[in-house]
Protein backbone atom coordinates (compact mmCIF):
# COMPACT_ATOMS: atom_id res chain seq x y z
CA UNK A 1 0.00 0.00 0.00
CA UNK A 2 0.92 3.36 -0.36
CA UNK A 3 1.78 6.06 2.33
CA UNK A 4 1.78 9.96 1.92
CA UNK A 5 4.19 10.89 4.41
CA UNK A 6 3.92 14.65 6.09
CA UNK A 7 7.00 16.91 6.62
CA UNK A 8 8.44 16.52 9.91
CA UNK A 9 9.81 19.45 11.56
CA UNK A 10 14.06 19.74 11.69
CA UNK A 11 16.02 21.84 13.63
CA UNK A 12 13.91 25.41 12.81
CA UNK A 13 12.10 27.38 15.19
CA UNK A 14 8.55 25.58 16.22
CA UNK A 15 5.52 26.85 14.22
CA UNK A 16 2.91 27.70 16.16
CA UNK A 17 -0.29 27.93 14.44
CA UNK A 18 1.02 28.56 11.09
CA UNK A 19 3.35 31.05 11.72
CA UNK A 20 6.81 30.73 13.47
CA UNK A 21 6.93 32.16 16.94
CA UNK A 22 8.32 35.41 17.24
CA UNK A 23 10.24 33.98 20.43
CA UNK A 24 12.61 31.39 18.69
CA UNK A 25 14.92 32.37 21.31
CA UNK A 26 13.01 30.70 23.85
CA UNK A 27 11.89 27.98 21.91
CA UNK A 28 12.26 25.45 24.76
CA UNK A 29 10.35 27.74 27.58
CA UNK A 30 7.62 28.67 24.89
CA UNK A 31 5.96 25.34 25.53
CA UNK A 32 5.55 25.70 28.90
CA UNK A 33 2.05 27.20 30.66
CA UNK A 34 2.66 28.25 33.70
CA UNK A 35 -0.55 29.56 34.07
CA UNK A 36 0.23 33.19 35.67
CA UNK A 37 -3.21 34.88 37.23
CA UNK A 38 -4.42 37.35 35.18
CA UNK A 39 -5.01 40.77 36.99
CA UNK A 40 -8.32 41.63 36.48
CA UNK A 41 -12.04 40.66 37.55
CA UNK A 42 -14.75 39.21 35.54
CA UNK A 43 -16.24 41.58 33.34
CA UNK A 44 -20.13 42.10 31.76
CA UNK A 45 -21.15 42.19 28.49
CA UNK A 46 -20.43 44.72 26.32
CA UNK A 47 -23.85 46.97 25.57
CA UNK A 48 -25.67 46.34 22.57
CA UNK A 49 -23.19 43.28 21.26
CA UNK A 50 -24.35 39.67 21.05
CA UNK A 51 -22.26 37.48 22.65
CA UNK A 52 -21.52 33.99 21.11
CA UNK A 53 -21.35 32.12 24.43
CA UNK A 54 -20.71 28.80 25.23
CA UNK A 55 -22.66 28.60 29.24
CA UNK A 56 -22.55 25.01 29.37
CA UNK A 57 -19.08 24.31 29.13
CA UNK A 58 -17.63 23.01 32.06
CA UNK A 59 -14.99 24.41 34.43
CA UNK A 60 -12.32 23.22 36.58
CA UNK A 61 -10.70 26.05 39.08
CA UNK A 62 -7.03 25.37 38.50
CA UNK A 63 -4.56 24.64 41.56
CA UNK A 64 -1.54 26.50 41.91
CA UNK A 65 0.48 26.57 38.13
CA UNK A 66 -1.78 23.65 36.68
CA UNK A 67 -3.63 25.61 34.04
CA UNK A 68 -3.15 23.11 31.34
CA UNK A 69 -4.60 20.24 32.91
CA UNK A 70 -8.14 22.20 34.20
CA UNK A 71 -7.99 23.66 30.26
CA UNK A 72 -8.01 20.25 28.63
CA UNK A 73 -10.26 18.60 31.07
CA UNK A 74 -12.80 21.28 30.27
CA UNK A 75 -12.31 20.88 26.70
CA UNK A 76 -12.60 17.25 26.63
CA UNK A 77 -14.88 17.02 28.77
CA UNK A 78 -17.17 19.00 26.90
CA UNK A 79 -16.28 17.12 23.61
CA UNK A 80 -17.74 13.66 25.32
CA UNK A 81 -14.57 12.60 27.07
CA UNK A 82 -15.48 13.12 30.99
CA UNK A 83 -12.29 14.08 32.48
CA UNK A 84 -10.85 15.68 35.88
CA UNK A 85 -7.55 18.27 35.98
CA UNK A 86 -6.66 14.76 38.44
CA UNK A 87 -6.80 12.75 35.22
CA UNK A 88 -4.87 14.48 33.28
CA UNK A 89 -1.68 15.95 35.68
CA UNK A 90 0.57 13.04 34.87
CA UNK A 91 0.02 13.11 31.00
CA UNK A 92 0.43 16.65 30.73
CA UNK A 93 1.92 18.27 33.96
CA UNK A 94 5.80 19.00 34.48
CA UNK A 95 6.33 19.57 38.44
CA UNK A 96 9.77 21.15 37.76
CA UNK A 97 9.16 23.42 35.11
CA UNK A 98 5.68 24.07 36.44
CA UNK A 99 3.57 24.03 33.41
CA UNK A 100 2.49 21.83 30.91
CA UNK A 101 3.86 21.36 27.93
CA UNK A 102 2.17 21.98 24.02
CA UNK A 103 3.26 19.09 22.78
CA UNK A 104 2.15 16.98 25.99
CA UNK A 105 -1.46 18.67 25.57
CA UNK A 106 -1.68 17.41 21.94
CA UNK A 107 -0.85 14.18 22.80
CA UNK A 108 -3.12 13.82 25.76
CA UNK A 109 -6.04 14.83 23.92
CA UNK A 110 -5.13 12.59 20.41
CA UNK A 111 -4.71 9.56 23.10
CA UNK A 112 -8.54 9.97 24.26
CA UNK A 113 -9.12 9.37 20.20
CA UNK A 114 -10.00 13.38 19.76
CA UNK A 115 -9.35 15.51 16.77
CA UNK A 116 -6.76 18.32 17.50
CA UNK A 117 -7.11 21.07 14.33
CA UNK A 118 -4.78 23.89 14.88
CA UNK A 119 -6.27 27.53 14.09
CA UNK A 120 -4.31 29.96 12.52
CA UNK A 121 -6.92 33.52 12.98
CA UNK A 122 -9.07 34.85 15.38
CA UNK A 123 -12.21 34.23 12.65
CA UNK A 124 -11.33 30.52 12.63
CA UNK A 125 -11.60 30.80 16.87
CA UNK A 126 -14.69 32.87 16.44
CA UNK A 127 -16.10 30.43 13.96
CA UNK A 128 -15.57 27.13 15.94
CA UNK A 129 -17.52 28.82 19.03
CA UNK A 130 -20.08 29.74 16.18
CA UNK A 131 -20.24 26.13 15.43
CA UNK A 132 -20.58 25.23 19.18
CA UNK A 133 -17.09 24.11 19.67
CA UNK A 134 -14.23 25.88 22.41
CA UNK A 135 -11.07 26.50 21.70
CA UNK A 136 -8.49 26.06 24.34
CA UNK A 137 -5.59 28.92 24.00
CA UNK A 138 -1.95 29.82 24.58
CA UNK A 139 -1.70 32.83 26.17
CA UNK A 140 1.59 35.41 27.57
CA UNK A 141 -0.24 37.32 30.25
CA UNK A 142 3.02 39.04 30.49
CA UNK A 143 5.10 40.70 27.91
CA UNK A 144 7.31 39.63 25.21
CA UNK A 145 10.68 39.99 27.44
CA UNK A 146 8.84 39.00 30.59
CA UNK A 147 6.55 36.26 29.79
CA UNK A 148 3.88 34.74 31.95
CA UNK A 149 2.63 31.52 30.07
CA UNK A 150 -1.14 30.62 30.91
CA UNK A 151 -3.87 28.12 29.19
CA UNK A 152 -7.59 28.97 29.00
CA UNK A 153 -10.75 28.14 26.88
CA UNK A 154 -12.24 30.46 24.62
CA UNK A 155 -16.27 29.98 25.41
CA UNK A 156 -17.29 33.27 23.66
CA UNK A 157 -16.57 36.51 21.77
CA UNK A 158 -18.46 39.01 20.93
CA UNK A 159 -16.02 40.84 17.36
CA UNK A 160 -15.20 44.08 18.48
CA UNK A 161 -16.43 43.50 22.21
CA UNK A 162 -15.12 41.05 24.59
CA UNK A 163 -14.17 37.48 24.84
CA UNK A 164 -15.06 35.34 27.37
CA UNK A 165 -12.57 32.54 28.83
CA UNK A 166 -13.10 29.71 31.26
CA UNK A 167 -9.68 30.91 32.51
CA UNK A 168 -7.84 30.08 36.28
CA UNK A 169 -10.17 30.20 38.94
CA UNK A 170 -12.39 32.45 37.34
CA UNK A 171 -14.90 30.52 35.20
CA UNK A 172 -16.24 33.70 33.21
CA UNK A 173 -13.51 35.80 32.31
CA UNK A 174 -14.47 39.25 29.96
CA UNK A 175 -11.06 40.59 28.23
CA UNK A 176 -11.54 43.14 25.91
CA UNK A 177 -10.91 41.88 22.25
CA UNK A 178 -7.65 44.05 21.58
CA UNK A 179 -6.35 42.67 24.93
CA UNK A 180 -6.89 38.94 24.66
CA UNK A 181 -5.57 39.21 20.71
CA UNK A 182 -2.14 40.78 22.49
CA UNK A 183 -1.83 37.92 25.32
CA UNK A 184 -2.50 35.22 22.81
CA UNK A 185 -0.19 36.65 19.48
CA UNK A 186 2.53 37.43 22.23
CA UNK A 187 1.89 33.79 23.14
CA UNK A 188 2.51 32.63 19.00
CA UNK A 189 -0.90 32.73 18.47
CA UNK A 190 -1.64 28.91 19.33
CA UNK A 191 -5.00 27.63 19.03
CA UNK A 192 -6.38 24.50 19.21
CA UNK A 193 -10.27 22.74 19.20
CA UNK A 194 -10.41 19.25 20.18
CA UNK A 195 -13.67 17.12 18.73
CA UNK A 196 -14.58 13.73 18.17
CA UNK A 197 -13.68 12.30 14.60
CA UNK A 198 -17.26 12.75 13.37
CA UNK A 199 -17.52 15.75 13.65
CA UNK A 200 -15.52 18.65 11.35
CA UNK A 201 -14.45 21.97 12.78
CA UNK A 202 -15.47 25.23 11.15
CA UNK A 203 -13.62 26.08 8.16
CA UNK A 204 -12.08 23.09 8.10
CA UNK A 205 -9.59 22.62 5.30
CA UNK A 206 -8.83 19.29 4.28
CA UNK A 207 -4.84 19.02 4.45
CA UNK A 208 -4.57 20.47 7.65
CA UNK A 209 -7.74 18.07 8.51
CA UNK A 210 -6.09 15.35 7.26
CA UNK A 211 -2.85 16.03 8.83
CA UNK A 212 -4.51 16.23 12.20
CA UNK A 213 -6.47 12.59 11.34
CA UNK A 214 -2.77 11.20 10.54
CA UNK A 215 -1.48 12.24 13.71
CA UNK A 216 -4.35 9.78 15.86
CA UNK A 217 -3.12 7.05 13.48
CA UNK A 218 0.48 7.41 14.16
CA UNK A 219 -0.48 7.76 18.35
CA UNK A 220 -2.40 4.43 18.24
CA UNK A 221 -5.44 5.39 17.82
CA UNK A 222 -7.08 3.55 14.57
CA UNK A 223 -10.62 3.35 15.16
CA UNK A 224 -10.52 7.46 15.92
CA UNK A 225 -8.51 8.12 12.83
CA UNK A 226 -10.66 5.64 10.76
CA UNK A 227 -13.85 7.82 11.32
CA UNK A 228 -11.45 10.90 11.19
CA UNK A 229 -10.74 9.76 7.43
CA UNK A 230 -14.35 8.31 6.57
CA UNK A 231 -15.51 11.91 7.56
CA UNK A 232 -13.04 13.66 5.53
CA UNK A 233 -13.91 11.23 2.64
CA UNK A 234 -17.66 12.02 3.00
CA UNK A 235 -16.89 15.93 3.44
CA UNK A 236 -14.24 16.15 0.48
CA UNK A 237 -15.15 13.28 -1.78
CA UNK A 238 -12.59 14.70 -4.74
CA UNK A 239 -9.48 14.51 -1.81
CA UNK A 240 -8.03 11.28 -2.99
CA UNK A 241 -5.80 11.17 -0.06
CA UNK A 242 -8.89 10.55 2.26
CA UNK A 243 -9.83 7.63 0.57
CA UNK A 244 -6.12 6.60 0.34
CA UNK A 245 -5.99 6.76 4.00
CA UNK A 246 -9.24 5.30 4.73
CA UNK A 247 -8.25 2.12 2.48
CA UNK A 248 -4.79 1.32 3.90
CA UNK A 249 -6.31 1.78 7.75
CA UNK A 250 -8.32 -0.68 6.59
CA UNK A 251 -5.44 -3.18 4.89
CA UNK A 252 -3.93 -3.12 8.53
CA UNK A 253 -6.80 -5.03 9.92
CA UNK A 254 -6.68 -8.62 10.13
CA UNK A 255 -8.89 -11.32 8.13
CA UNK A 256 -9.41 -12.74 4.83
CA UNK A 257 -11.87 -9.27 4.19
CA UNK A 258 -9.50 -6.81 4.82
CA UNK A 259 -8.29 -6.38 1.23
CA UNK A 260 -11.56 -6.75 -0.36
CA UNK A 261 -12.95 -4.01 2.02
CA UNK A 262 -10.10 -1.50 0.80
CA UNK A 263 -10.88 -2.23 -2.17
CA UNK A 264 -14.11 -1.10 -2.14
CA UNK A 265 -12.98 2.15 -0.48
CA UNK A 266 -10.87 2.37 -3.35
CA UNK A 267 -13.58 2.11 -5.96
CA UNK A 268 -15.75 4.43 -4.24
CA UNK A 269 -12.64 7.08 -4.42
CA UNK A 270 -12.16 6.63 -7.85
CA UNK A 271 -16.18 6.76 -8.68
CA UNK A 272 -15.00 10.78 -7.46
CA UNK A 273 -11.38 10.52 -8.52
CA UNK A 274 -11.57 8.59 -11.54
CA UNK A 275 -8.08 10.24 -12.60
CA UNK A 276 -5.99 9.54 -9.11
CA UNK A 277 -2.99 7.69 -10.16
CA UNK A 278 -1.93 6.40 -6.28
CA UNK A 279 -5.81 5.30 -6.14
CA UNK A 280 -5.45 3.28 -9.26
CA UNK A 281 -1.88 1.86 -8.06
CA UNK A 282 -3.38 0.97 -4.32
CA UNK A 283 -6.11 -0.66 -6.09
CA UNK A 284 -3.77 -2.64 -8.28
CA UNK A 285 -1.67 -3.42 -5.14
CA UNK A 286 -4.48 -4.71 -3.53
CA UNK A 287 -5.74 -6.71 -6.93
CA UNK A 288 -2.20 -8.40 -6.72
CA UNK A 289 -2.80 -9.59 -2.77
CA UNK A 290 -5.73 -10.73 -3.72
CA UNK A 291 -4.52 -12.96 -6.59
CA UNK A 292 -5.48 -11.08 -9.40
CA UNK A 293 -2.12 -10.15 -11.16
CA UNK A 294 -4.30 -9.59 -14.57
CA UNK A 295 -6.24 -6.88 -13.69
CA UNK A 296 -3.33 -5.68 -11.49
CA UNK A 297 -0.65 -5.31 -14.29
CA UNK A 298 -3.23 -3.29 -16.12
CA UNK A 299 -3.46 -0.26 -13.90
CA UNK A 300 0.28 -0.61 -13.10
CA UNK A 301 1.15 -0.51 -16.88
CA UNK A 302 -0.45 2.68 -17.53
CA UNK A 303 1.00 4.43 -14.63
CA UNK A 304 4.51 3.48 -15.16
CA UNK A 305 4.22 4.48 -18.91
CA UNK A 306 3.98 8.07 -18.13
CA UNK A 307 6.36 10.37 -16.33
CA UNK A 308 4.88 11.24 -12.62
CA UNK A 309 5.22 10.90 -9.35
CA UNK A 310 4.03 7.68 -9.03
CA UNK A 311 6.09 6.10 -11.87
CA UNK A 312 8.63 4.82 -10.25
CA UNK A 313 6.29 2.60 -7.62
CA UNK A 314 4.29 1.20 -10.48
CA UNK A 315 7.40 0.15 -12.05
CA UNK A 316 8.38 -1.65 -8.93
CA UNK A 317 4.58 -2.91 -8.77
CA UNK A 318 5.17 -4.35 -12.41
CA UNK A 319 8.44 -6.33 -11.67
CA UNK A 320 6.86 -7.60 -8.87
CA UNK A 321 3.95 -8.84 -10.77
CA UNK A 322 6.16 -10.14 -13.65
CA UNK A 323 8.37 -11.94 -10.76
CA UNK A 324 5.19 -13.83 -9.40
CA UNK A 325 5.57 -11.92 -5.87
CA UNK A 326 2.66 -10.42 -3.48
CA UNK A 327 3.13 -6.93 -2.89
Amino acid sequence: MIRLHRKRGGSAPERIGGRTAWHAVLASIILLGGCSGLPTTPGTRTAGVPIQELTDVPFFPQDAYQCGPAALAEVLTYSGIVRSPADLIAAVYVPARKGSLQAEMVAAARSHGRIVYPLQTPEEIQAQLRNGLPVLVFQNLGLPQYPRWHYAVVVGWAPGGEVILRSGTTRRLALDEARFLRTWQWAGGWAQVMLPPDRLPALAEPGRYLSAAFDLESVGQPVAALGAYQTAARRWPDQDRAWLAWSNLVLQEQGSTAALEALDVIDQGLSHNPNSEVLRLNKAGILLALGKPAEARGAAQDIAAREGPWQKQAEDLLHRIEAGEAP
